[in-house]
Protein backbone atom coordinates (compact mmCIF):
# COMPACT_ATOMS: atom_id res chain seq x y z
CA UNK A 1 0.00 0.00 0.00
CA UNK A 2 3.04 2.39 0.91
CA UNK A 3 4.39 1.93 -2.51
CA UNK A 4 1.06 2.63 -4.14
CA UNK A 5 0.74 6.12 -2.20
CA UNK A 6 4.23 6.74 -2.77
CA UNK A 7 3.13 6.76 -6.52
CA UNK A 8 0.55 8.58 -7.04
CA UNK A 9 2.57 11.16 -4.70
CA UNK A 10 5.54 11.32 -7.58
CA UNK A 11 2.68 11.55 -10.25
CA UNK A 12 0.83 14.40 -8.85
CA UNK A 13 3.91 16.09 -8.01
CA UNK A 14 5.76 15.62 -11.59
CA UNK A 15 1.60 16.80 -12.98
CA UNK A 16 2.03 19.54 -10.94
CA UNK A 17 5.80 20.35 -12.31
CA UNK A 18 4.59 20.15 -15.40
CA UNK A 19 1.36 22.53 -15.38
CA UNK A 20 3.40 25.16 -13.72
CA UNK A 21 5.96 24.92 -16.19
CA UNK A 22 3.57 25.35 -19.10
CA UNK A 23 2.13 28.23 -17.50
CA UNK A 24 5.46 30.15 -17.40
CA UNK A 25 5.53 29.16 -21.03
CA UNK A 26 2.40 30.87 -21.57
CA UNK A 27 3.51 34.07 -19.81
CA UNK A 28 6.38 34.16 -21.90
CA UNK A 29 5.24 33.74 -24.70
CA UNK A 30 1.70 36.60 -24.37
CA UNK A 31 3.38 38.88 -22.17
CA UNK A 32 5.45 40.55 -24.60
CA UNK A 33 2.42 40.93 -27.48
CA UNK A 34 0.24 42.30 -24.21
CA UNK A 35 2.76 44.85 -23.23
CA UNK A 36 2.85 46.23 -26.92
CA UNK A 37 -0.79 46.55 -27.55
CA UNK A 38 -0.80 47.94 -24.30
CA UNK A 39 -2.68 45.39 -22.27
CA UNK A 40 -2.16 43.65 -19.08
CA UNK A 41 0.50 41.11 -19.11
CA UNK A 42 -1.30 39.08 -16.75
CA UNK A 43 -4.32 38.58 -18.29
CA UNK A 44 -3.79 35.80 -20.49
CA UNK A 45 -1.75 33.82 -17.77
CA UNK A 46 -5.02 34.13 -15.29
CA UNK A 47 -7.23 32.60 -17.68
CA UNK A 48 -4.59 29.69 -18.30
CA UNK A 49 -3.91 29.57 -14.93
CA UNK A 50 -8.14 28.65 -14.30
CA UNK A 51 -8.07 26.47 -16.96
CA UNK A 52 -5.03 24.27 -15.53
CA UNK A 53 -6.98 24.36 -12.17
CA UNK A 54 -9.80 23.58 -13.79
CA UNK A 55 -8.21 20.39 -15.93
CA UNK A 56 -5.96 19.40 -12.20
CA UNK A 57 -9.00 19.24 -10.39
CA UNK A 58 -11.16 17.25 -12.95
CA UNK A 59 -8.46 14.73 -13.67
CA UNK A 60 -7.67 14.15 -9.66
CA UNK A 61 -11.35 13.13 -10.03
CA UNK A 62 -11.18 10.23 -11.82
CA UNK A 63 -10.62 7.19 -9.75
CA UNK A 64 -7.71 5.02 -10.99
CA UNK A 65 -9.87 2.21 -11.59
CA UNK A 66 -11.98 4.38 -14.23
CA UNK A 67 -9.28 6.26 -15.84
CA UNK A 68 -8.68 3.81 -18.45
CA UNK A 69 -12.85 3.99 -19.17
CA UNK A 70 -12.70 7.75 -18.73
CA UNK A 71 -9.77 7.78 -21.68
CA UNK A 72 -11.38 5.51 -23.80
CA UNK A 73 -13.21 8.43 -25.83
CA UNK A 74 -10.66 10.71 -26.02
CA UNK A 75 -8.41 7.66 -27.77
CA UNK A 76 -11.04 7.05 -30.15
CA UNK A 77 -11.34 9.98 -31.30
CA UNK A 78 -7.93 10.75 -31.80
CA UNK A 79 -7.35 6.73 -33.66
CA UNK A 80 -10.40 8.17 -36.07
CA UNK A 81 -8.84 11.65 -36.97
CA UNK A 82 -5.13 9.74 -37.40
CA UNK A 83 -6.68 7.29 -39.57
CA UNK A 84 -8.51 10.46 -41.21
CA UNK A 85 -5.48 11.89 -41.81
CA UNK A 86 -3.79 9.18 -43.36
CA UNK A 87 -6.24 9.40 -46.32
CA UNK A 88 -5.43 12.43 -47.52
CA UNK A 89 -8.15 14.90 -45.61
CA UNK A 90 -7.19 18.54 -45.08
CA UNK A 91 -7.16 19.36 -41.58
CA UNK A 92 -8.12 22.51 -39.93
Amino acid sequence: MKKAHLEWHVLLLVTLALVAFGLVMVYSASSGVAVLSNRDPLSVLAKQAVYAAIGVVGAGGIPGAHAPRAATPVHSSSRFIAADHRKGAEVR
